[in-house]
């Protein structure tokens, strides 16, 4: 693939789609591409999943996808006020501070604490949705009580405290049968729209979504 080392006009950037970062976030999520931007340092691009990657390559990526060359990290700045965040926000993704920086997800429980508000929109140029970390432990927590203890994939049955011991909660992920990008706002988030699912599971559960993305042209 052509390669240009010289920074490029923003104007270059111009053209990229929605399509384009969506392919960039399933190849770099799915390990099917190589790319040479390392990880970010300071923002993280939110998926609509809650998915962290870096904006950078991302965006990359995307731009490698709609010029037909490989876009390097040279080729354009990444930061706050820059083209990458620009057009990013532009297609209507979150950018937020990494977690150990303050950009937490933002929670807001109900009275009864059995169901969470999410889909809180913040207008930047599309709307933004915000969502729980601390839901998903409460949702782990629930399982255990209805489940003698126990986590495992309600998809596959995999059981990774056999395997792993203690250290195995990390292989179950919390997973919205709902896709948080098309809840309106104000939508209140039961555990029941929630499942537990292994990594392999959840992540063809939102290779599904993205698909679906795809095809409808946006949710």
């Amino acid at each position: 693939m052509q390669k240009i080392k010289n920074r490029l006009p923003n104007s270059a950037f111009a053209g990229i789609t929605k399509e384009d970062v969506e392919f960039a976030i399933n190849q770099i999520t799915l390990g099917k591409i190589l790319h040479r931007y390392g990880d970010s340092i300071k923002f993280d691009l939110v998926c609509v999943d809650g998915r962290r990657l870096p904006p950078k390559a991302v965006f990359g990526v995307a731009a490698s996808h709609r010029l037909g060359y490989e876009i390097l990290p040279e080729n354009f700045t990444g930061g706050i006020g820059s083209i990458c965040f620009q057009q990013l926000e532009k297609l209507g993704y979150q950018i937020k501070q990494k977690p150990e920086l303050g950009g937490e997800d933002e929670f807001l429980a109900s009275e009864t604490d059995s169901t969470w508000m999410e889909g809180n929109p913040k207008l930047v140029i599309h709307w933004k949705r915000e969502r729980s970390r601390r839901l998903a432990k409460k949702k782990k927590a629930d399982f255990r009580k209805r489940n003698e203890g126990l986590l495992f994939c309600e998809h596959c049955g995999f059981k990774p405290l056999e395997k792993y011991g203690n250290l195995g909660d990390a292989c179950i992920e919390i997973h919205h049968t709902l896709p948080v990008a098309t809840m309106g706002e104000g939508h209140e988030t039961t555990l029941d729209e929630l499942l537990c699912l292994c990594a392999n599971c959840h992540r063809v559960e939102h290779e599904k979504l993205s698909q679906a993305f795809a095809m409808k042209g946006g949710w």
